[in-house]
Parts: structure tokens; sequence; C-alpha cells
């Protein structure tokens, strides 16, 4: 399932909070009804680690984003700017990200 820009602001209208990479994460794999393991299999990383991502106990990076973001047949824009929106929150610096494509 492919969450889309609109989807994602609908998702954080219903939250009422700040969508972060944890929350889309998990909101796909539970609404794929996939496990976290067989996740982390397709991801190619540990069930653990996946955990660790899913309790925003690790951040990840803006690459690892886009790796996953394609693996999940997602947008990269968006894994990407929720990954560093995290970084920045993490480390309570008070932006807003918003990513343009570059020409």
């Amino acid at each position: 399932m492919r969450m889309n820009i609109n989807a994602y602001s609908h998702l954080k209208e219903m939250l009422g909070e700040r969508l972060t990479l944890a929350m889309a994460v998990r909101s796909i794999r539970e609404t794929d009804n996939i496990s976290q393991g067989d996740m982390a299999k397709q991801l190619n990383v540990t069930q653990a680690y996946l955990s660790d991502i899913e309790n925003r106990r690790k951040m990840i990076s803006p690459k690892k984003a886009a790796e996953i973001a394609d693996i999940l047949g997602q947008s990269q824009k968006q894994f990407i700017r929720l990954a560093i929106q995290d970084l920045l929150d993490r480390d309570g610096l008070h932006y807003d990200v918003d990513l343009h494509d570059v020409a």
C-alpha cells in the first residue's frame, strides 16, 4: 500500500500530532497485516532494529529512509522528510522540514 502526500497529511490530522517516520512505518506494516519479523526480513534488518525504529529508540539517516521507502513502495521524499524531521525534533530544534526537487 503506497501512502501519498494527502494520506500523510490526513494521518497527521487524525493523530493530532506531528507524523514521525516511526508512525509511518508501523502504520504501513499494520495496515498491510505484516508481522514485525516479516517486515524486518523484507527490509534486510533485524526485528530488534525495526522495533527500535518503530518505537523511536533509533533514528535513521535520510539515505536509510530512502532505501526503506523503496522497499516498501513509498515516497522517498516523504520518508526522507520524516527522517530529517525526526532528527531535528530529537535534538530540540524547532523547524519544519519541506523538501523540494532540484532541477
